[in-house]
């Protein structure tokens, strides 16, 4: 049910000061001032010669410069803005149009009666007709207020019913009712045109009012985005520092130690830091995926050695588990391509594969199989492990939601798995679908367009294992520079670089790096004290000495970050290291 719209005589006292202060300037904009005169104009031409000729000349006098001051009003009063008129200067303008558009227009209109002579009925009835015609033009007054309708209405009749008793004496009283009736008429098609004009503006109002919401929902919603992506950047730079000098002495302890049960120990500490890297990793994944910031690498990823690749990184896992661990292509696929990332991917299939087995009971099977679907290519992995509820299957794929992890048992991660596969699903432009049945297992499959398939490009060279093709003995003696700010990092990296017979100089300070030093390696944080970062300081220790080879760390997650240290031809590896990758990316490195 639409709501009744308020009306009395002054827009002012029917509705806000803004929304009266509209429908001033709309009524204005409606009125064509100088359309009267041209109209009475014509009508003096038409009775130049049937009547007083003085009186005409006046008349059109009359309406010349009522038009000519309507002219200037309605130009000022269509340049007002919502906000500027006062109280007091609304009600001056309403009036100001009652009496142009109402009183004076009435009277200039109701003249016409003067026009009236007894004798020619063919002139009597051009000059009823003008009236009539006129008067329905009084619609053009419907955003003004009712009294100016009705004002303009009484004052035409006034002027005009006394001439029309003289005129038609013996039906006077007929012509007058229906005058009336017809004044009556147009006062209500008036009214409702008000009435529709009001709830227009009402409705531009509400329109302007959710738009402006809109947009300050969005401004807002985009500022929390910008303060978590640098709460997360800088949240992510301090926490990585401790995680990475963790992993590194964690890493030196397992060399220095001896004893079976003491490296065990320090196996725990290690696997620890690992699945507290990875839960890490997985967080910053989440909020790169859902802030947009994700960068995409497309290119043609073979999908048989990505899907092998995928299995032999969880065989070890699952045969700790007692898990069978199959691969099924469709030989159709085997030879074929997927324009995709695959990297992000390769994510993709970790999570899924990872969740599989670690629902799976022993002596369980999990099925990661590729085959072509009705409009594209089906990559799903099927477990037998507990199952998901009907009703929860859109939860799993909530932030840190774990069905069956009630105890919060950090072992089976935090509950990121899902969302990432989920929203890297949606970024690599595939679509999810989940059905599973509680006792009965789950199957995970994800769904890409055929035209997303490309011939598999020729097979690269397999690499020999790095650790034979670069031997570790290329470190020892080997002088290696460490610019580090962070204490802690910075002792964990001397002293674990130190076990595989590195010299070591160390400089918190980019800017206290002596030209003498001369080294083979330059081991570089990105963030350093000062106006420079370790992406410039590194650039130029590789031009001052030619024979050095620089590495790069860093906690940094802005794509920029890495995108500069690509164009500058610079490796960079993002902390936490892995202690086992960073040894070999530093012997491949020595010169």
């Amino acid at each position: 049910m639409r709501p009744r719209l308020p009306f009395a005589l002054f827009n002012y006292q029917a509705y806000p000061p803004p929304l009266a202060t509209e429908m001033l300037a709309l009524g204005w904009n409606s009125l064509r001032p100088w359309l009267s005169p041209l109209a009475v104009l014509v009508v003096v031409g038409l009775c130049w010669r049937q009547n007083d000729r003085a009186f005409l000349v006046g008349w059109f006098a009359v309406s010349a410069v009522n038009g000519a001051v309507g002219i200037v009003l309605r130009r000022h009063y269509q340049a007002i803005r919502v906000h500027e008129l006062s109280l007091a200067a609304l009600r001056l303008g309403e009036w100001v149009a009652l009496f142009h558009g109402g009183v004076m227009l009435g009277a200039i209109w109701g003249a016409l009666g003067f026009l009236l002579v007894p004798a020619p009925a063919g002139h009597n009835l051009m000059i009823v007709m003008i009236y009539m015609g006129v008067s329905v033009s009084a619609s053009s007054m419907a955003s003004f207020g009712l009294a100016h309708v009705c004002s303009a209405s009484l004052v035409s009749l006034v002027l005009l019913l006394p001439p029309l008793r003289h005129t038609f004496a013996d039906n006077w009283i007929q012509l007058a009712i229906m005058f009336l009736f017809f004044h009556a008429t147009i006062i209500q098609a008036v009214v409702l045109r008000h009435r529709g004009n009001a709830r227009t503006l009402m409705l531009e109002k509400d329109k302007d009012r959710l738009i402006e919401e809109q947009r300050a929902a969005v401004e807002s919603a985009q500022r929390a985005n910008r303060e978590k992506s640098a709460f997360l950047a800088a949240a992510s730079h301090d926490l990585r520092q401790p995680l990475h000098a963790l992993m590194l002495t964690s890493h030196t302890l397992r060399l220095r130690v001896s004893g079976a049960e003491n490296r065990e120990l320090v196996d725990r500490v290690l696997e620890a830091g690992q699945a507290l890297s990875e839960q890490f990793n997985s967080l910053m994944d989440l909020s790169k995926l859902e802030g947009g910031a994700y960068r995409l690498n497309r290119q043609p990823a073979p999908l048989q050695g990505l899907l092998a690749r995928a299995v032999a990184a969880h065989r070890q896992t699952a045969g700790y588990k007692q898990i069978e661990l199959r691969l099924r292509i469709d030989r159709r696929l085997r030879q074929r391509a997927l324009d995709t990332d695959p990297v992000l991917l390769g994510r993709v299939l970790h999570n899924l594969l990872d969740n599989a087995i670690k629902f799976s009971a022993p002596g369980g099977a999990v099925l990661l199989s590729l085959r072509r679907c009705a409009g594209g290519i089906e990559l799903a992995v099927q477990d037998q492990g507990i199952g998901i509820a009907a009703d929860q299957l859109t939860e799993v794929f909530k932030p840190y939601v774990q069905l069956h992890n009630p105890t919060r048992d950090r072992s089976q991660g935090i509950g990121l798995g899902l969302s990432i596969v989920q929203e890297a699903t949606q970024l690599l432009g595939g679509r999810l679908r989940l059905r599973s049945q509680p006792g009965r297992g789950s199957r995970f499959a994800l769904i890409f367009p055929a035209a997303a398939l490309t011939a598999a490009p020729e097979p690269a060279p397999a690499p020999g294992a790095l650790a034979d093709a670069v031997p570790l003995q290329r470190l020892r003696d080997r002088h290696l520079l460490l610019v580090e700010d962070d204490p802690m990092a910075a002792v964990a990296l001397t002293t674990w670089a130190g076990e595989w017979g590195l010299r070591i100089s160390h400089r918190s300070d980019p800017s206290q790096v002596e030209s003498a030093l001369a080294p083979d390696l330059i081991l570089c944080d990105v963030r350093l004290p000062g106006d420079r970062d370790g992406i410039d300081w590194l650039t130029d220790w590789l031009a001052q000495w030619p024979d050095a080879r620089g590495l790069l760390v860093s906690g940094e997650l802005a794509p920029e970050t890495h995108q500069r240290a690509e164009q500058e031809g610079l490796l960079l590896l993002t902390k936490p290291v892995s202690p086992e990758l960073l040894l070999r990316t530093l012997a491949g490195l020595a010169p």
